[in-house]
């Protein structure tokens, strides 16, 4: 659950499907001897994660993200009393 760790390592896993969707749809597509990635793939791939950046920005314009209605978590936010032993 720490940032630091789940975002390199999301990362990694987001390039790893990137890797293996190309793999597998590039070589069906290419006749050129040459590595089959140039400006319109680059593009693309770009063009992807502005619409997936856009899409998250709209969500969590429209979503809180705490749960706000939770009365479990309004609960957990006020402060706690100390209660007196005997």
């Amino acid at each position: 659950m720490n940032p630091a760790v789940m975002i390199p390592v999301s990362l990694v896993v987001l390039g790893g499907l990137w890797l293996e969707r190309f793999i597998l749809v590039a070589p069906s597509l290419w006749r050129e001897k040459s590595l089959p990635l140039g400006l319109v793939e680059i593009l693309i791939t770009a063009g992807f994660f502005g619409v997936m950046a856009l899409s998250f920005s709209a969500f969590l314009q429209r979503v809180p993200l705490l749960p706000v209605s939770d009365p479990l978590f309004r609960e957990a936010m006020q402060p706690h009393e100390e209660k007196e032993t005997p």
